[in-house]
């Protein structure tokens, strides 16, 4: 398994063969853990996922060294990419058993940026897990983050459904005025970096879910103080604006607890696919059998139709002309039979019926033949 980042990376163990119904509803999830030290923790947070029914969970600030992958006692799968010469940020997947089956790859960009790719239908799902740099951060150390996570955006095949989830410690605040982008159920004011944001999710089309959805500010807000007394939202989850009616629902799971000062933020989402209605075949009518009494009904509704050309448009007088030639057509001449043969030409049907009877009478055969012949 190779290290280098930017490379798709196979887990182990597996059944590739597996695929996800994504007309079935799923649970995605990213939680901010703040760090996986604590002896349990892994334990504690697969046990919330169990009791959650969340099939995908992102973790950010997990403070794991290196890449890697590894299943757990409870027989969950942890893709996991840290910072190789330390233990600041972090970031992983934890995958239900369904899930980790159907895993086609995943890539551990760097120490805030994971990728995994699913393999379902009707179309493949790409998730991106992300740590933003702090407030405290620099400008350009913000300039890089964006440009390193677009990177793996640019990646992503197009027919994928794509989500992007994560701490990205920006407040992009309630819009007064709700955009494609970003819905009108945000918390408090945006700050620069959630302007910052805001304009990444433009540039990639992306959309904002979990300011989409009325709920309780207490279901809204992702992370409080210690002390209790602010409360903000700055954790999300994305997805591509043409796949935004997969998404159910987002909501914080307030009552989930792994010692951590955010909340479990998860979104349910189910493929709902579009039934095509399919436009019934014209009328074919016989045109052999039209009489005087189309031509006469024709001739009279064409005439009150020319007093009024002038005031209609060209499609306009088309569309009127149509209607008349059809509606008159389906009221005085008869529709044409369908057959099942009606591809091929009444000549080449007038052969196959002459041979049919050559056939049955026994004029085919080569002894009748002789026979007749002798």
């Amino acid at each position: 398994m190779s290290n280098q980042a930017g490379d798709d990376k196979q887990t182990t163990g597996r059944n590739q063969n597996r695929k996800l119904d994504l007309r079935k509803e799923y649970k995605f999830g990213t939680w901010n853990v703040r760090k996986m030290k604590e002896t349990g923790k892994l334990n504690t947070i697969c046990n919330e996922m169990r009791r959650n029914d969340i099939h995908i969970l992102g973790l950010s600030e997990t403070n794991w060294n290196g890449n890697g992958s590894f299943e757990t006692i409870s027989k969950y799968t942890v893709l996991f990419a840290g910072n190789e010469n330390g233990y600041s940020h972090g970031v992983s997947f934890i995958l239900s058993n369904e899930i980790a089956g159907a895993v086609i790859g995943y890539n551990p960009f760097n120490d805030r940026i994971i990728s995994v790719r699913i393999n379902a239908r009707p179309h493949n799902i790409s998730i991106i897990q992300f740590y933003a740099p702090t407030s405290a951060s620099t400008e350009e150390e913000i300039e890089e983050f964006y440009s390193q996570i677009q990177k793996v955006i640019d990646k992503i095949p197009t027919r994928d459904v794509t989500l992007i989830m994560g701490h990205a410690n920006s407040k992009v605040g309630k819009a007064e005025v709700p955009s494609v982008t970003n819905g009108q159920y945000g918390l408090r004011v945006r700050n620069v970096r959630g302007s910052v944001l805001i304009d990444f999710c433009a540039t990639n089309d992306l959309v904002i879910s979990n300011t989409c959805f009325n709920h309780h500010p207490r279901r809204l807000y992702t992370w409080n103080s210690p002390d209790g007394t602010t409360r903000n939202q700055i954790d999300y989850i994305m997805i591509k604006r043409k796949w935004k009616s997969c998404i159910k629902n987002v909501k914080t799971y307030l009552g989930a607890d792994c010692n951590s000062d955010h909340q479990l933020l998860v979104a349910k989402c189910k493929i709902r696919l579009r039934k095509i209605q399919r436009q019934p075949p014209p009328p074919r009518f016989d045109t052999n059998l039209i009489d005087h009494k189309y031509t006469v009904e024709v001739d009279k509704s064409f005439q009150d139709l020319l007093r009024y050309e002038d005031q209609r448009s060209s499609n306009d007088f088309w569309q009127a002309a149509k209607d008349i030639i059809m509606d008159t057509a389906s009221k005085t001449v008869p529709k044409k039979k369908r057959s099942r043969f009606s591809w091929i030409s009444s000549e080449t049907l007038e052969e196959i019926e002459k041979r049919r009877k050559i056939k049955s009478s026994g004029l085919n055969d080569p002894e009748s033949r002789i026979f007749t012949f002798l």
